[in-house]
């Protein structure tokens, strides 16, 4: 596999990743977000876990993303790829 596709398929795949992680976090933290008696009362703490647990995931996935990208976006202008 050349070394640009290997990258591409890399960056493609940790995208995915966000969008994945990012839909699953908010659908999980459903709870929280719209009971106001959630806290009192007794809620469903392994949604929110979960839901924490993708919100690491997203991170994750998002510092890989910029990582994966910043070499082949240095060759356009370095300064811009470290934004």
């Amino acid at each position: 596999m050349v070394p640009a596709r290997k990258t591409a398929v890399v960056a493609g795949a940790l995208f995915l990743l966000t969008e994945v992680a990012a839909i699953a976090g908010l659908a999980l933290y459903g709870p929280v977000l719209q009971d106001a008696d959630y806290i009192v009362g007794p809620g469903a703490d392994t949604r929110v876990l979960l839901g924490a647990l993708s919100e690491i995931v997203l991170a994750a996935a998002v510092v890989g993303t910029g990582v994966t990208l910043f070499p082949v976006l240095k060759k356009q202008n370095e300064g811009a790829a470290l934004g």
